[in-house]
């Protein structure tokens, strides 16, 4: 939907309108809308999902880019009249998804949420993710049948997730329909709960875009400042590793930090979240070997992965190649710090 702002707003719109139509009833966007003509060609597909009430989606959500989408569109609306009843019928939908996720996804407070599945955070393969996978003992035995449909297009298996990865994808997806999706119990079970920067950074970004959409409209807008403000103070002060001089995820599970290098620990500049000190750091680290060097003058993209860690994979996923998304919101993070 940014993309298209820029040339076919009405496109743009229906992109975010189509999405929002299969918004669940407890506020969750979910990660997947699927075609009914087009099924066959993918996994998991509805039919291995089983979601409530029968609904053609997936389980999960993604990080919540919808109210910066929202804003975006605005913007570059020149019928302003237009965009703005636009932004008159997301505005509660909107809403309805953040509540979601600070309702079921923080249930203690904290201003954090977390994700329960590697593919919300939309970086599936992430070394981030590698020990808390690990840690998932499974049986392969019991794990429900499953074909993968992701290495029949012509993509080497080394530049996709691992079979192991997947074996612990399936076994998450199972957990959750086997509890119904009903989200209470699933945090007492799921082996799998992280605070992730990434997350949590573009969740603390549409805050901030969702309060002046807010204002556009002339809504009551407490309850977003409320957000606002919990959730740039947590990324701050409980995501920032002190001694290792970066922000860091959160493995609920296990209690205790990812200590990971990849493009997501700058996430919080995005965010608007990190300190001046903070940011200084970070840009630091963003211009050294490990990610770009940019006081070389030839780089001018951040690969996903600190590129002298041994396990740097240029070719493999979110192991290492550069991604446009990402590389755009640190973009407009580094400009806002003055970057």
């Amino acid at each position: 939907a940014i993309g298209y702002a820029h040339y076919d707003l009405n496109r743009a719109q229906q992109e975010i309108l189509s999405l929002f139509e299969n918004q669940w009833p407890n506020g969750m966007v979910p990660q997947i809308i699927f075609n009914p003509e087009a099924l066959g060609h993918y996994f998991p597909e509805p039919d291995f999902w089983q979601v409530p009430d029968g609904r053609l989606t997936s389980g999960i959500t993604m990080p919540p880019l919808h109210a910066i989408a929202c804003r975006r569109l605005h913007e570059k609306a020149k019928d302003k009249d237009g965009a703005r009843e636009f932004l008159k019928l997301l505005f509660p939908k909107l809403i309805a998804s953040h509540r979601y996720l600070y309702k079921f996804r923080d249930p203690e407070g904290t201003g954090l949420v977390y994700i329960r599945h590697p593919w919300e955070s939309g970086v599936d393969n992430s070394p981030a993710w590698d020990r808390p996978l690990r840690e998932i003992q499974i049986d392969k035995g019991k794990l429900p049948s499953y074909e993968r449909k992701d290495l029949q297009h012509g993509i080497p298996a080394d530049q996709r997730p691992s079979d192991d990865d997947y074996d612990r994808y399936v076994y998450l997806v199972d957990l959750f329909r086997r509890l119904k999706y009903e989200e209470k119990g699933i945090y007492e079970e799921c082996p799998f709960l992280i605070q992730d920067l990434l997350f949590n950074s573009i969740l603390c970004r549409a805050n901030h875009d969702l309060l002046e959409i807010g204002k556009v409209l002339k809504e009551d807008t407490a309850e977003v400042q409320g957000w606002v403000d919990q959730t740039s103070r947590a990324i701050s002060e409980r995501l920032w590793c002190e001694r290792c001089k970066q922000f860091e995820d959160m493995d609920l599970s296990e209690g205790k930090p990812l200590h990971t290098a990849t493009a997501a620990n700058f996430m919080p500049l995005f965010a608007g979240a990190a300190s001046k000190s903070q940011a200084e750091i970070m840009y630091e680290t963003l211009n050294s070997v490990s990610f770009c060097a940019l006081h070389q003058g030839n780089c001018f993209t951040i690969p996903n992965y600190d590129m002298t860690r041994d396990d740097f994979d240029p070719k493999n996923y979110w192991r290492g190649p550069v991604w446009i998304n990402i590389n755009w919101m640190l973009s407009q993070g580094l400009t806002g710090y003055g970057y």
